[in-house]
């Protein structure tokens, strides 16, 4: 009981100490999902969804502000969470019913990327992602697949070679982890948009 009021007070007093410096909001054209910075720190990606389809909104960092400066389109699915695949200048994004997209960071800056996608199986409703901190893998929640798995894509060092990926492995709670298969993040070989 003791450790617990302690441990109570700690939380109190550092919430107490906790200060909110600035809290503004910028409008986006849709409904956001997840944001990133870029690493320049130049730029906040915001996956959305509207009539359109689903896709990134770019917006440029002006000191206190947030401008809109373009839109890549991704296709009909939801975009869902976004990441940057450390050590390849490539975004994946879950496509809800579709699997994962992959777009070049530099071309998606400008709204111009081709989006790839490795499928996650038939509406597998993936959403967010986790990658490991050498880019080496790459972690899909599919809520739907198999009744919910982690898909997990391997995104080998042969991305300098320009081979397309191999179909993802994925688990759930009832098999083994696999290991992952090897695919290179870098040239996937369906297009989001079909």
């Amino acid at each position: 009981m003791r450790s617990l009021l302690l441990a109570a007070a700690l939380a109190a007093s550092t919430l107490a100490s906790a200060q909110v410096l600035d809290s503004r909001t910028f409008s986006t054209e849709g409904h956001p999902v997840q944001a990133i910075w870029t690493p320049d720190g130049q730029h906040v990606l915001v996956t959305v969804a509207n009539q359109r389809g689903s896709g990134i909104e770019v917006f440029r960092v002006e000191g206190d502000k947030l401008k809109r400066e373009t839109y890549q389109p991704i296709g009909n699915e939801n975009a869902q969470g976004i990441l940057l695949i450390p050590h390849t200048g490539l975004l994946a994004v879950g496509l809800s019913n579709v699997g994962v997209a992959f777009l070049p960071l530099d071309a998606t800056l400008k709204g111009k990327a081709t989006p790839r996608a490795i499928s996650q199986g038939d509406r597998p409703g993936s959403g967010y992602l986790a990658v490991t901190p050498d880019g080496s893998t790459l972690f899909v929640a599919n809520e739907y697949g198999q009744g919910g798995n982690v898909g997990v894509i391997a995104c080998a060092a042969t991305i300098r070679t320009g081979s397309h990926p191999q179909p993802p492995r994925r688990y759930s709670r009832r098999t083994s982890p696999p290991r992952p298969t090897a695919a290179p993040c870098s040239s996937p070989s369906t297009s989001a948009t079909s």
